[in-house]
C-alpha cells in the first residue's frame, strides 16, 4: 500500500492504471523509442505512454514487475546504484532478472536506467563544494559511475539519466556531463 507520497501507487491502483492504459489502446514505448521518433525511425499509431519507476524500490520487483510481465507491458526502472541492496530497495540480482526477461515473442520489456549514484540535488548542491573542479568531479561520479555499474550488470549499450528531484533540467553543464558519458537522453520531472 501507499504511504501517502504523491508518487506512490497502491497495487490495486496500479492494476487499475494498467487496465486504463490498455482500455485506451495507448502505444507503450521506451525512452529509446523517443530517439527513434525524433529521428524519424519510428512513428506512432496512437497516443503513446512510457511507464517508469524511480529510485529502485523492492516493490518494483516484487509487485510491479510481475504485473507488467503478466500484462506484457514494457517499463523503465531508473535506479540509484548506491541504494541497490539496501533495505526496501532492489538487489542487483533483481536488476539482472528484470533486464534479462523476454516475453513469449522474445521481446525485451524492461530497461534499467540511471538515477545517479547517490540521488543528490545535482545543481542545488553545487554550492556545497569547495571548488568548481570538485563539483565537476562529483557530477562525473554521480553520472558516470552509475552508468558504469548498471552496464556491468545489464551489458546494455544505451542509457538514459533521470534527474533526482528533476533538479538541473536544461542545465548546460549537466547536459555536457551526460553527453560526455554517452547518455542517450535526460528525463526530468519538471
Amino acid at each position: 500500500d501507499t504511504n501517502g507520497d504523491e508518487y506512490d501507487r497502491s497495487l490495486a491502483d496500479f492494476k487499475k492504471d494498467l487496465a486504463f492504459i490498455k482500455s485506451k489502446n495507448y502505444e507503450l514505448i521506451s525512452f529509446d523509442d523517443l530517439t527513434k521518433l525524433k529521428n524519424g525511425e519510428k512513428t506512432l499509431k496512437s497516443n503513446a505512454i512510457i511507464i517508469s519507476f524511480d529510485d529502485g524500490y523492492s516493490s518494483d520487483y516484487e509487485l510491479a514487475y510481475p504485473e507488467l510481465q503478466q500484462q506484457n507491458m514494457p517499463a523503465t526502472f531508473f535506479i540509484v546504484t548506491e541504494w541497490v541492496g539496501r533495505h526496501h530497495r532492489l538487489k542487483w540480482s533483481d536488476v539482472w532478472v528484470m533486464d534479462q526477461f523476454r516475453n513469449n515473442l522474445g521481446q525485451k520489456l524492461f530497461s534499467i536506467e540511471s538515477h545517479t549514484s547517490s540521488h543528490p540535488f545535482l545543481i542545488n548542491d553545487s554550492i556545497n563544494f569547495p571548488s568548481h573542479d570538485a563539483y565537476l568531479n562529483s557530477l562525473d561520479y554521480e553520472i558516470g559511475e552509475s552508468k558504469s555499474y548498471i552496464q556491468d550488470v545489464t551489458a546494455q549499450s544505451t542509457m538514459w539519466l533521470a534527474l533526482p528531484y528533476g533538479n538541473g533540467a536544461y542545465n548546460p553543464q549537466l547536459i555536457k556531463t551526460a553527453k560526455k558519458f554517452g547518455y542517450s537522453g535526460i528525463r526530468t520531472s519538471e
